[in-house]
């Protein structure tokens, strides 16, 4: 075989393998476009299911390249921000973020540039000026080199959490200030939550009872209380306005009234109690005091009569009935004017006019007309009633019969002329020896003038050697006796002695109590001087 037929079978043989080679690299192509035209659809289909998701999904999603510049955006994306598809995809979406939380798009492209995960929670301002709060989370996309060739970010709707956040610091803070005591607890009593209100009441601060049963506030004469009423609020009853005691820390005693109610879990079950307790001692001190002032106005014998400004009788008590003769059925929602003399016309509304602006009139002195037409003379002290705003709402007369002190006063009156006259001295003194009176005679006789010595004791008078004398007396007259012809010495001003004689008596008050002593001193005649 020559040259040439070698050649020509080389020729061929290379032929051949070169379409054998040709034939492998189509199926290997054919092969690939396979591959890559399945990787495609495979592709769409991957694409398909994350629009289909992304369309559905109650998150916000937005892809977008690493310069911020949005590719795709669902729709909760947009009604989440408030914004369109075209606007973000025209804007960016960080031209929505809230003015003051744009800082968070910083945070967001340092994300990026690093390719670590993003996490922040930021506002969105929507064109209708409503704000939304959000829960951002972005993660990077990547080459298999780890290139960073995008940025999905996801959104969810924080808002109402955040709203509710705010209601409980909101809540938080109102229960922290009250003044009244709000103490949270478990069924079996256990303190949770103690407030400054609490504090403030029991003394406890909340390091000492956390954790700490109730019942270290439980007086002891009240025990199996506190428990008895948890019994009740495991039964899901709420106590309202229960009034007991609790102690403190000091170990005083707190009157309080209690609300108690069930904290109940998300599914309706009770876990714990809420207490809310107010100190009421200054309400059952003045509810006491009411019944007490209720007490003294009935029981009271003078008149004591509430009216409007109008005059019209809104109150009229005992002391009015027996003193004018009208039962209080006979004058409420009458006017006051029934009592008033045809000679003081006007003079009830002149008084009412003074009480409107605000001034007081005491122990003014006039004359009131009985249901049987007969007059009496009376001591009036008129006050203005406030409502609870501070507003006159009416006045308050409290009238005395004076007609009997008219004459005792003119009794006393002459007696004291009496007195004053006498060349005796005449003195008046307490139980325990101060003096009260001193008539012109006493001046004259022992050199002091009645302001010198009024208030001053009487042992000022006692001689030297006759030291508890006056005070041996002073208690005679005390169980009552009564000392006559008594001679002793007495000192006068300027240190002179001189000889006298008392009579001593006991002063007894309406009652017949004994209250102090009024003593007669006369000289005994050829009375010598001194007496050691």
């Amino acid at each position: 075989m020559d040259d040439n037929e070698k050649t020509k079978e080389q020729l061929a043989g290379e032929l051949v393998a070169l379409r054998k080679q040709v034939e492998r690299l189509d199926k290997q192509d054919r092969r690939r476009r396979l591959v890559y035209q399945e990787e495609r659809e495979e592709s769409k289909l991957h694409i398909k299911r994350f629009r289909t998701l992304a369309r559905v999904s109650p998150i916000g999603i937005l892809v977008s390249n690493t310069d911020g510049k949005c590719w795709y955006v669902n729709q909760e994306w947009c009604a989440i921000s408030g914004a369109t598809s075209t606007e973000i995809n025209d804007s960016g979406w960080e031209r929505f973020v809230h003015s003051d939380d744009r800082v968070v798009f910083s945070e967001w492209q340092e994300a990026v540039e690093k390719a670590r995960q993003f996490r922040s929670q930021y506002r969105f301002q929507r064109p209708d000026g409503s704000i939304v709060w959000v829960w951002g989370q972005g993660i990077p996309e990547q080459t298999q080199d780890g290139k960073v060739t995008g940025f999905i970010t996801t959104i969810t709707d924080i808002t109402r959490l955040k709203q509710a956040e705010e209601k409980e610091h909101f809540l938080a803070a109102i229960v922290n200030s009250s003044d009244d005591e709000i103490i949270g607890q478990t069924l079996d009593g256990i303190i949770v939550s103690w407030n400054s209100g609490a504090e403030r009441m029991y003394g406890y601060t909340e390091n000492e009872v956390i954790g700490k049963s109730i019942s270290i506030l439980e007086s002891p004469e009240r025990k199996n209380e506190i428990s008895e009423c948890l019994d009740e609020i495991k039964n899901g009853k709420k106590i309202e306005h229960f009034e007991t005691v609790r102690l403190c820390k000091n170990g005083t005693q707190l009157d309080v009234s209690l609300t108690l109610s069930p904290i109940e879990d998300e599914h309706g079950g009770i876990i714990g109690v809420s207490a809310i307790a107010r100190d009421i001692a200054d309400q059952k001190r003045a509810e006491e005091k009411n019944r007490y002032l209720a007490a003294i106005v009935n029981s009271s014998d003078d008149e004591i009569i509430g009216q409007t400004l109008e005059g019209m009788i809104v109150s009229w008590n005992d002391g009015a009935e027996r003193m004018y003769g009208y039962k209080k059925s006979e004058t409420v929602g009458k006017s006051i004017t029934i009592l008033e003399s045809a000679d003081r016309k006007n003079e009830i509304f002149d008084c009412l006019n003074q009480i409107r602006d605000g001034k007081k009139i005491e122990h003014f002195e006039t004359v009131r007309v009985r249901k049987d037409g007969t007059q009496l003379d009376v001591s009036l002290n008129l006050s203005p009633i406030y409502d609870e705003n501070g507003k006159i709402a009416g006045a308050s007369a409290v009238a005395r019969d004076i007609t009997e002190q008219k004459k005792a006063e003119e009794r006393i009156r002459y007696l004291a002329a009496i007195v004053n006259s006498s060349d005796d001295a005449i003195i008046g003194k307490s139980l325990d020896g101060r003096i009260v009176s001193w008539n012109h005679g006493a001046e004259l006789m022992y050199g002091y003038k009645e302001s010198e010595i009024i208030g001053d004791s009487i042992t000022i008078l006692e001689a030297p050697g006759r030291k508890n004398e006056i005070f041996d007396c002073l208690n005679q007259i005390r169980d009552g006796k009564k000392i006559e012809h008594f001679e002793t010495v007495r000192v006068r001003k300027d240190g002179t002695q001189l000889d006298v004689s008392l009579n001593i008596s006991p002063i007894e008050d309406e009652h017949g109590g004994i209250i102090g002593a009024s003593a007669i001193d006369r000289v005994i005649p050829d009375s010598s001087l001194p007496v050691a």
